[in-house]
């Protein structure tokens, strides 16, 4: 018998002429084929050596074995495969098989990986990930097309995920094509062979893995561009556009969103005129009783007229959401494309959401917020008293999200009542007054002033997100012009583009003020609010020099607010509503006196390093430090505003102010910035721009009478509100006497007589008064 032994011929198959110790490297070939190809043990392999090569490491079975074992590790021999290394093998060979390549194996350090070894790893794999659970937020992150979600990310979907395997295959492994023998053979209907079924049911159980866990850039990684082109618009309905404000697949639809009807617009531009709500008492809001159910007379029903809908009856089905989202995951409604060719384990995320009531709750919360259902979210809180216990709402922030997708023409400040004096304990709003960025709830009010009437970007006020291409709510406008649900923002996402174009925008109008303002009173009115001068977490910066954190406070953020809306607002911006947000501020409680440390180098990016250049500023020192090279280029009514509002900051005694119960406001002893906010009032509940071309503020009110008043100690403001005693009798600090809630006045409790122009129904809503109802 002929033995090739290293590329050698040698007759004696025994090697018995070699002496003992070298006989190793003679039988090398023959160990390593039998003991790792054939896949025998090493006390079996050392019994075959002994009984066919007459090769006895040792008359002692124990020594023979450790023999053998010390020779294979000194080879580099072993049958044991890294996780690691199981992992790069079966994503090598996933690849391949998405790519359409047939495959044969996979080889490691030249060796062949048996198939059965990484199926069984794979199966132990699924074995352990059979009780995971739900993160928050899961589903309302998910609401772009695929190219507009890539345009708005800060990260690069494209790039290989850090929590996964290597995207190209290691110089260790190589995949193998088939055998010529077995490619030729026939296979039933061409189905697929286990290998492949275990390593299709793995990816797409590690990007479950990935969507149920929050870790959402990695989703999209693990999968192929192929693949995530087909999260596409047409997968999530926005590839018809429809003029019917809601499609029945969106989280808005699951949730009630109350259906307006409204103008007949271009499909591929927002309304230009505001919408706005109004807010009645309980005893005020009447409803004609409907001659038809719901469920009769929809044979009429056109999706593409709003004006044929049914009216919206609220929660009347009481159907709990918790169990709506659970349901719809198991007929996934939520999709148009079948069960099967989803690009992930809809079982798996089934049985994640069924084990995770907590984070399905907090998915509901999430939602009837994001929807603007005030009445929804008051239902759930009411039936979940228990269970909100043990949620941790910090993972969705239910303020910070309330204030990203205010509506003024909606439910306004509704919905952050409700959870302000809903939400109990270790949810209370002082507890979760700061998010993960840093940013307070006052915060993201004026984040949303620079969002709807700026260009400006999240890297305009946090230099952690010059990437970030988009607000949070961006798809949904303060002033109600539009929502996710309206033609022209479907229209816009299809294209891939995230961001609200500057086109759309208006400037910083009535309804939107008036949600801001009444946000603002909601937050720092009750007995229980926190401190109105908590540090901001906008425009902060550090020195260059000595590291020192430059932190603003509230009033010094609001004067860049109003800086950059001047700056890069919009058409015909006058900074009233900055000015009414500014006197808001200081009825309860803002300010003014304050300092903190500022460079305003750094703000306007030319920090240099080697030098400090932060100085404490009060709010209005921080205004006059601005550049005059950048206010100089103002229209005549932007700076005709910035000048009262600085003003306003200025009008104040510091030696004498004066205490409302537990609110202590800086007017000083005069009566005038009292009167101010009062006619600031009035002018929001009375006054909207109704047609093209009409004024912005109302010929009632007078922002030159304001700066005049101030700037000449007159005491006096000589606009119509005032001189014609168009107001209701209001206090030294500006609140109406009548009015049954001081935060949140009534048209009739602040005017003397009639002379709203409001009455078009059609852009009005009526809703309840805050903390009414709930």
């Amino acid at each position: 018998m002929t033995t090739i032994v290293d590329g050698s011929q040698n007759a004696d198959p025994y090697f018995s002429s070699v002496p003992f110790a070298k006989r190793w490297d003679c039988h090398k070939a023959t160990i390593i084929r039998f003991h790792l190809d054939d896949g025998n043990t090493v006390e079996v392999t050392a019994e075959h050596m002994k009984t066919n090569y007459k090769f006895d490491a040792r008359q002692d079975p124990n020594l023979s074995v450790r023999q053998y074992k010390y020779h294979l590790s000194k080879w580099g021999i072993s049958k044991n495969i890294s996780s690691l290394k199981k992992e790069q093998a079966i994503k090598a060979i996933g690849k391949r098989t998405r790519d359409g390549t047939e495959v044969g194996g996979v080889r490691y350090n030249g060796r062949e990986v048996p198939k059965k070894r990484l199926r069984r790893y794979m199966g132990t794999q699924a074995k352990l990930e059979q009780d995971l659970q739900l993160r928050s937020n899961v589903f309302t992150y998910w609401n772009l097309p695929y190219k507009a979600y890539n345009t708005s990310s800060a990260l690069d979907t494209n790039a290989s995920s850090p929590f996964g395997v290597s995207a190209s295959t290691p110089s260790d492994l190589s995949v193998l094509s088939p055998r010529n023998d077995m490619a030729s053979r026939p296979s039933p209907r061409n189905a697929p062979t286990p290998t492949t079924v275990a390593i299709r049911d793995k990816s797409y159980s590690d990007r479950t893995k990935f969507l149920i866990q929050g870790m959402n850039i990695d989703f999209m990684k693990d999968m192929p561009i192929h693949e995530r082109k087909h999260w596409s618009p047409g997968l999530l309905g926005f590839s018809e556009f429809q003029d019917a404000s809601t499609s029945p697949n969106t989280p808005a639809a699951s949730v009630g969103i109350p259906c307006d009807s409204g103008f007949k617009q271009d499909p591929n531009e927002p309304l230009s005129l505001c919408r706005w709500s109004i807010h009645l008492g309980d005893h005020n809001i009447h409803y004609e009783e409907s001659l038809e159910s719901l469920e009769d007379g929809q044979e009429d029903l056109d999706l593409g007229d709003p004006d044929s809908w049914s009216p919206w009856l609220g929660n009347a089905a009481s159907q709990d959401l918790v169990e709506h989202l659970q349901e719809a995951l198991q007929s996934n409604s939520f999709s148009n494309i079948d069960v099967k060719d989803l690009p992930f384990s809809a079982g798996q995320l089934i049985k994640a959401a069924r084990r995770s009531p907590a984070e399905l709750l907090e998915e509901a919360i999430s939602f009837a917020i994001m929807a603007r259902n005030a009445d929804l979210l008051s239902g759930i809180i009411m039936e979940s008293r228990q269970l909100l216990k043990d949620l941790n709402l910090a993972r969705i922030h239910p303020f910070h999200l309330a204030t990203s997708y205010l509506d003024g023409a909606g439910a306004c400040c509704n919905v952050l009542d409700v959870i302000i004096h809903n939400f109990t304990g270790r949810h209370l709003i002082k507890n979760l007054y700061v998010n993960d960025l840093g940013y307070t709830v006052l915060d993201n009010l004026f984040i949303n002033i620079l969002k709807a009437h700026t260009n400006c970007t999240p890297g305009t006020i946090d230099d952690s997100q010059r990437k970030v291409k988009r607000f949070p709510g961006e798809e949904v406008d303060v002033c109600g012009r539009w929502d996710a649900d309206s033609h022209c923002v479907r229209s816009l996402l299809s294209g891939g583009q995230p961001v609200i174009p500057i086109s759309w925008k208006h400037m910083f109008c009535h309804t939107s003020t008036q949600a801001i303002c009444h946000s603002i009173v909601t937050i720092f009115s009750p007995f229980f609010a926190l401190d109105i001068n908590t540090p901001s977490g906008l425009f902060t910066k550090r020195c260059r020099n000595c590291s020192q954190k430059l932190t603003l406070l509230p009033l010094h953020s609001l004067v860049l607010v109003a800086f950059y809306l001047a700056r890069s607002g919009c058409e015909g911006e006058n900074l009233f509503g900055i000015l009414a947000c500014l006197v808001c501020l200081l009825v309860y409680g803002a300010d003014p006196l304050q300092k903190t440390e500022i460079s305003v180098t750094a703000l306007l990016g030319g920090d240099e390093e080697g030098l400090c250049s932060h100085t404490p500023f009060d709010p209005v020192e921080l205004a006059d430090q601005l550049p005059h090279v950048f206010t100089s280029g103002w229209t005549a009514e932007a700076r005709l505003g910035w000048d009262t509002f600085l003003e306003i900051l200025r009008f104040h005694d510091p030696s004498e102010y004066f205490g409302d119960g537990e609110i202590v406001n800086f007017y000083g002893k005069s009566k005038l910035l009292g009167t101010l906010w009062a006619a600031i009032q009035t002018e929001l509940l009375t006054y909207r721009r109704i047609e093209e071309g009409a004024p912005w503020i109302s010929d009632n009110f007078s922002i030159r009478s304001v700066l005049k008043g101030l700037s000449e100690g007159s005491g006096t403001l000589n606009m119509p509100l005032v001189e014609d005693f168009m107001m209701s009798k209001f206090c030294k600090c500006g609140r109406f006497v009548k009015a049954s809630d001081p935060g949140c006045v009534r048209v009739a409790e602040a005017s003397a007589f009639y002379f709203s122009n409001l009455e078009d129904w059609k852009r009005s809503k009526f809703i309840p008064m805050p903390d009414a109802g709930y």
